[in-house]
């Protein structure tokens, strides 16, 4: 009942528009769009929940949280970007691994971090970075988590991976948050606080890395009725 007085309230007040109720009018407007922007987002989350799953939003939500400050550029309409991201991405997963690539995908693509391989470095990832739609992360943060999910360097009990970064000034600076990145990222492979550590690099000549106390599940081959000729296969999300 109390909004719909304050829209009563408003809108008599706007009729009746007096240059001594502008104050009021200017406060009530932004109390209004400040609740409309954050309905829009638990809207757009949602929709995030049902077009991709309760656990990814979940995930998505702990890395970009209000602490985050390095990423808080993103806060606004995020939701609504994770899922414009996702539908303008012309990536299809491939070989092993395919639905661990699409979850990858659904939560790091967003946030401009290409988040897995299936070939070799970062300008031949064979992810989604190269399907001319990927916009990268605009500051200097971690930008590349190496784990090879198929392809020539696979390996199916990985105990270490290795996540590039821009600078080791910014990553120094944000070490807490992009930690909690690199947390998102084992929480997406089912790997849970005390299954893994992430070791700080001491200088820019050394990546992150991640030491897996615990290997996460993967797959080491392809389910023969998913196969099609070597043709790529899409994954239903």
């Amino acid at each position: 009942m109390g909004d719909v007085f304050d829209l009563v309230v408003f809108s008599k007040a706007f009729l009746r528009f007096d240059a001594k109720d502008a104050a009021s009018i200017f406060c009530v407007s932004k109390k209004w769009k400040a609740d409309l922007e954050s309905v829009q987002e638990e809207l757009w989350e949602s929709l995030v929940i049902r077009r991709h799953s309760a656990r990814l939003a979940a995930i998505l939500r702990a890395i970009v949280s209000p602490s985050s400050a390095a990423l808080s550029d993103r806060k606004s309409s995020f939701w609504r970007n994770v899922l414009r991201t996702k539908a303008t991405s012309e990536f299809v997963p491939r070989g092993l691994n395919r639905q661990l690539q699409a979850d990858l995908e659904t939560v790091f693509r967003p946030l401009g971090i290409v988040a897995f391989s299936t070939c070799c470095n970062y300008a031949w990832s064979g992810s989604y970075n190269e399907d001319g739609t990927f916009l990268g992360r605009e500051d200097d943060g971690i930008y590349y988590i190496r784990l090879h999910l198929d392809g020539m360097n696979f390996n199916p009990e990985p105990v270490q991976v290795a996540a590039s970064y821009g600078s080791w000034e910014y990553l120094d600076m944000h070490w807490d948050t992009e930690c909690q990145i690199l947390a998102g990222w084992c929480a997406v492979l089912g790997l849970k606080e005390g299954d893994y550590t992430i070791m700080k690099p001491e200088s820019i000549k050394t990546c992150v890395l991640i030491s897996l106390k615990k290997h996460p599940e993967l797959e080491d081959s392809v389910d023969d009725e998913l196969a099609d000729d070597g043709q790529d296969v899409a994954v239903s999300l």
